[in-house]
Parts: structure tokens; sequence; C-alpha cells
């Protein structure tokens, strides 16, 4: 796609590191380079998207990276400034559309209907972002997940404080289930629309339990880590997955026998009449009245 590029890269690779456009989806088109879904019509967020990658180049941008900062900001306003303008987008879009109906042809960045149905959202603390955290730890252009397709695909995008997906760093970009953690910082977790995965991967539901408010199951016990584990379900079986935590996840039969699960490991609760997550006892039909009939979580 040379002729919707925006010059050649240097040695220092600013749209993969600062905005998530990794070397094959480069160079990138005027959608791309904002952020947002491919041949969008709004006006108003084609602007804040401009606005929102403007303020994060600006803030990486500069020292030894002022010139490759300034040729992004240009890039930027030549993208806004087409996009906005119903005549030279008309033109814009006519030449994109056959640009990648030539490439789909060799697959070169998937199918054109894969690219149509593409959508990215910019997580941060920044106003412009599509998911505002207005936290202190949070960055203001966090991170980022796109869906094409049947993969939805998590990047960092230079936070300070990092993202993690079920505990590990994220370092490049990686396939995101709605059954993942995502931490962004420290502590706060990420919770993605259900609807925004594609719909094969929809018919996954899960719940966290810890002691942070921010779990399905809270539970505000000292002997309870702040994740601490995963609990995937069913209308017909419930599987719980201990998460490493530091007091353990551990099973009471019926016979009263103990069993420890092993960190990480889902295991199906058959047979099992309560669960010890630390020292906090919780009886399976407690566990199952948090959840109603189509398995979406219960507040307390």
């Amino acid at each position: 796609m040379a002729e919707f590029g925006y010059g050649a890269m240097d040695e220092y690779d600013a749209y993969h590191l600062w905005l998530g456009i990794p070397p094959d989806e480069q160079p990138p088109s005027h959608y791309r380079l904002l952020g947002v879904r491919l041949f969008e019509q709004n006006a108003e967020v084609i602007r804040n998207a401009a606005d929102r990658q403007r303020a994060h180049v600006k803030r990486l941008g500069i020292n030894q990276y002022e010139k490759r900062g300034q040729d992004l900001l240009n890039d930027i306003e030549a993208a806004k400034i087409c996009l906005l303008k119903p005549e030279k987008r008309k033109l814009y879009d006519e030449r994109l559309r056959a640009e990648l109906q030539r490439e789909a042809d060799g697959d070169r960045h998937g199918t054109y209907e894969e690219q149509l149905s593409e959508e990215t959202l910019i997580v941060g603390s920044d106003r412009h972002c599509d998911i505002v955290i207005d936290l202190p730890i949070i960055s203001g252009i966090h991170c980022s997940v796109m869906r094409r397709a049947e993969k939805v695909i998590l990047r960092d995008l230079k936070s300070t404080n990092g993202t993690y997906l079920n505990f590990s760093r994220v370092v490049r970009p990686s396939k995101a289930t709605p059954s993942d953690l995502i931490i962004l910082g420290r502590d706060t977790r990420l919770k993605l629309p259900t609807s925004f995965f594609p719909a094969s991967l929809r018919g996954q539901r899960v719940g966290f339990v810890g002691r942070s408010d921010q779990c399905e199951v809270c539970i505000p016990d000292h002997t309870v880590s702040s994740f601490h584990a995963r609990i995937l379900f069913d209308n017909a079986t419930i599987a719980i997955e201990d998460l490493n935590s530091t007091n353990g996840t551990s099973l009471i039969d019926a016979r009263g026998r103990t069993i420890r699960l092993p960190p990480r490991v889902p295991t199906e609760l058959a047979d099992i009449e309560h669960v010890n997550f630390g020292k906090h006892q919780m009886s399976i039909d407690d566990l199952r009245r948090r959840t109603s009939f189509d398995g979406t979580w219960v507040e307390k």
C-alpha cells in the first residue's frame, strides 16, 4: 500500500513502538494511523482520534526523537485534514478500496472483508481514548485492543506502568480472549465489552474471585489474593483455576477430603461441596447462586 504511506521508515520504528502499528501493517492508511475503524464516517470520532494520537506522539517525540515525532505529527494532521474534507475523503477512499481489493488476492493484510470488520479501541487516561480510565497510574495512551476477523490483539503502547495479560507483561502484540485477565499498571483491571469479541468467542463465560473489588466475586479477606482464582462456567458445569495465589485454592468433596488445586490448571467441580480461597470457605451452592441462569454474574 505504498501510495498511502508517509515516507520511508528510519531505523527507529515509531509506527510500531509508539502507535502499535506492526511492520506488516505499514505503511498505514489514514484510518490505521489514527486508530479508527476502516472507512469510519463520524467526523467527531476522527477529530478526537487525531487529537489523541497527537497528544501521545508529543509526549514521546522529545530529545533525540524530536524530528521523528514532528514527522508523525505532520502525518496525523494530513490524515485528519483528508478524512474531514468530504471531497478529499471520497477520492482517498476510492483509491484505498481499490488498493485493498488488489492486495486481498495476495492476502498481504488479510481479506478485504476482514479489514472492513476491523475495529480498534484505545485505552488510557486521555479523555479522547475510546475507553477512559482516569487514574494517575494509567498512561494517557496506555494500550490498544484490535479486533480483526476471529482475533483480538492486545498491544501495550509504551505505557509507563505496563500492561499485563494473565500476569505476564505484554511486550509484543498478544492474542486476548474473554477469559483472559488484563491488568493495567499494578492492579487496574481492563474489562472489555463482550460485544467487542468475535461471535465465536462470546460463549467463553468467566469470572474472577479475589480481594480486589474489581472481581466478580469479591472476598475482603487478607488470606485471599487480589485476583485469586478464575471461574469458567456454562449452564451445566463450573471449573475453577487457581491463579498462582499466595495461599492457594482447595476443594472439599462430599467425603470431607481436601484437594489442593495446582496453579493455572482449570479443574471441574464434580462432587465438590466447598471451595477454600485462602482461608475463606464458600459452598458450591453459594458460588452457583452468584450466577444467573444465563451465566452472568449477580451482584451482592
